[in-house]
């Protein structure tokens, strides 16, 4: 296979790392050892790996880090392995991020709103969110890398709960006039929006101004917007799997060109600031720590 031919859905041994967590010298050995993956190779013998490696690999990531040994897990077949996944990740979840995922896999419109209303009244929106509905959405990418589901689930999951972020923070109070600006936005390559529009939430609810921009926004779009309004903050997340050599080019050109405020990142693929030496570049892990700046 020419380097030219190679798609979205194949993968380096740094991609593997950065998203499994998993050494890339640990995933050589496995390999070697262990003959786990059969990684295609281009005419200069550079190794790239499939959908199907990814997944099994984090599945093998979830099952080690639940105690199991990889000498174990070796002879298992890709089958056998998503089992055990399974199986783990149910026991750890929760009633109602079981009831989720029913609802979600059925398609179930009614019973998924009643159960997040439900979930509300009991515990409040912000409990809930981070209490059900952030573990159910960790527990649907357990369920992509197992196939047991496939992006049409998400899809129906993530617009229902996009409806209601929009009323909930319709609801607000709107911010005072000399009140902080945050600028929230999505790379262009980034789509999931859940996340940036809670932190949308928790910004207003804390009296703070928001211009939101959403998904897959350009860069020079985004350094356009903050020069003409001269925010306080920028806030964006790395979910998908994205070249770390991309990322932090995005990043170092916003960050060069608004040197004057602070960039908050999160998500799954936040790691990637580590590669970024610019001061004005924050981590940001969970919602409590950007509870804690606001």
């Amino acid at each position: 296979m020419k380097a030219e031919q190679i798609n979205n859905q194949m993968y380096s041994i740094k991609d593997l790392e950065n998203i499994s967590g998993i050494k890339a010298h640990t995933i050589r050995i496995w390999e070697q050892r262990y003959n786990i993956f059969n990684p295609v190779r281009t005419k200069t013998n550079i190794r790239f790996y499939k959908d199907q490696d990814l997944k099994k690999l984090l599945n093998i990531s979830v099952l080690i880090n639940n105690g199991s040994k990889i000498s174990k897990l070796k002879d298992l077949s890709y089958k056998e392995i998503n089992d055990r996944v399974i199986a783990t990740t149910d026991k750890d979840a929760s009633d109602t991020v079981k009831s989720l995922l029913v609802s979600m896999i059925n398609f179930d419109n009614t019973s998924f709103n009643k159960i997040i209303e439900d979930c509300i009244v009991d515990i409040g929106f912000e409990d809930c969110l981070e209490l059900h509905i952030y573990p159910m959405f960790i527990k649907i990418g357990l369920l992509w890398q197992t196939n047991s589901i496939n992006p049409a689930h998400e899809h129906f999951v993530s617009n229902i709960l996009r409806q209601k972020l929009f009323n909930s923070i319709d609801n607000l109070e709107e911010p005072k006039k000399n009140a902080k600006k945050f600028l929230l936005f999505l790379p262009e390559f980034e789509q999931h929006e859940i996340s940036l529009l809670y932190s949308y939430y928790l910004i207003k609810k804390n009296g703070h101004n928001v211009i939101y921009l959403g998904q897959n926004t350009p860069d020079i779009d985004v350094v356009k917007a903050a020069e003409i309004i001269k925010h306080d903050f920028l806030l964006t997340f790395f979910i998908s799997e994205i070249q770390d050599a991309n990322a932090i080019k995005i990043l170092q050109n916003i960050s060069s060109k608004t040197k004057y405020l602070k960039i908050l990142i999160s998500g799954l693929r936040a790691s990637i600031v580590s590669n970024c030496k610019n001061a004005n570049i924050i981590t940001i892990k969970n919602p409590k720590e950007l509870k804690e700046i606001l």
